[in-house]
């Protein structure tokens, strides 16, 4: 992806969130809404995001775990 599309899946994961906040993948846009703004280089979001689902009852908590965990790990490179 480039920036242009990662902007562009921040902008659906966000808006999908919003308007089916309980939807059946819901807990996917939450993770792709992290990824997005990972890919974008805004890092604090990202973990912010990435923190949120680890302190929720997402199934994704541990997916959310590991890639902020390797988040940070790149970040001290």
């Amino acid at each position: 992806m480039n920036a242009k599309e990662d902007a562009g899946a921040q902008a659906l994961f966000a808006h999908s969130r919003i308007r089916f906040p309980n939807g059946l993948l819901a807990n996917e846009c939450h993770l792709g809404l992290g990824t997005a703004f990972e890919k974008q280089g805004n890092f604090a979001i990202a973990h912010r995001v990435y923190e949120e689902i680890i302190g929720s009852k997402n199934p994704l908590a541990d997916e959310a775990a590991l890639r902020n965990g390797m988040l940070f790990y790149n970040e001290k490179k």
